[in-house]
């Protein structure tokens, strides 16, 4: 039976790479992890998929691994979400491109809504000061951050609860969220709401992170859905139920799948309600 989420979802961390590199990328966390994947790496079967199983709207991460490559990748998520159902396109950027602003402003103008960083593989620090340039462009576009910035499920010595509240210090207004919610500081991350009212946490991947006790209906408006499909060593459908089964009720729970991520994102051309 296909478990489907209170609402049509939208999912905010989901990934799609061309062929080559999503190969290289599940070979990678494979090697590294011993992970293995069930579900389809190609846009459209991705899509259908994701369809099936209740979600309405989709974003699409792409991140920049070294410098050079950016570019290229941002105009391939253009390209293939402009013609996938409910797909929104986010821009990626590495730290140390060749004028980043350039490399977004070219983003934004093909149709990619935010921005995403993975602080762990680009091996820079959220309070880096070669990032300072892209929070101060999110913050002059008005336009959502998604970050990996947690020390799961490796440490770099560069990420985590600390240096992330060192870069919000700084940009206290940023509209971000911080994927995994942080894991495994989840704790430290949701104390941060309190200081940062633009600031969000999903609950993508990591199939053994607990939810229960952390998420609350205290910070329910703060928290947003995500799977992290397709790149997912445990069934999907538990990327729906570690949140329903927290029994928030359903107000709780149309916020956490569908509502939260409308105000992070912004406005969101073509979605219709369905309950």
């Amino acid at each position: 039976m296909t478990v489907l989420p209170p609402v049509p979802a939208i999912d905010v961390h989901t990934h799609l790479f061309p062929p080559r590199l999503s190969a290289a990328v599940r070979g990678a966390l494979h090697e590294m992890y011993g992970w293995g994947f069930d579900l389809p790496d190609d846009p459209v079967e991705l899509a259908t998929f994701l369809a099936d199983r209740g979600t309405e709207r989709f974003c699409v991460l792409p991140y920049a691994h070294k410098p050079g490559v950016a570019r290229s990748l941002n105009a391939w998520v253009a390209e293939t979400t402009a013609a996938l159902d409910g797909a929104i396109g986010f821009a990626c950027v590495n730290q140390d491109d060749d004028d980043p602003i350039s490399i977004l402003d070219e983003a934004f103008a093909s149709g990619l809504r935010g921005v995403k960083l993975h602080h762990q593989v680009q091996n820079v620090a959220p309070d880096d000061e070669r990032l300072f340039p892209v929070y101060e462009l999110m913050l002059e576009r008005n336009l959502p951050l998604l970050v990996h910035a947690g020390k799961g499920p490796t440490d770099n010595g560069l990420v985590g609860l600390d240096r992330f509240a060192a870069a919000m210090a700084r940009y206290p207004d940023l509209r971000v969220c911080v994927a995994h919610m942080g894991a495994p500081e989840q704790e430290g991350f949701v104390a941060l709401l309190e200081q940062h009212p633009n600031l969000y946490l999903d609950t993508s991947g990591l199939g053994g992170m607990r939810l229960d006790g952390i998420v609350t209906q205290a910070n329910a408006s703060r928290i947003l859905y995500g799977s992290d499909a397709p790149n997912i060593a445990f069934d999907y459908e538990l990327s729906i139920t570690k949140v329903t089964d927290l029994g928030l009720g359903p107000a709780a729970e149309r916020a956490i799948f569908r509502d939260n991520a409308r105000a992070f994102l912004g406005e969101l051309p073509g979605v219709v309600s369905r309950g």
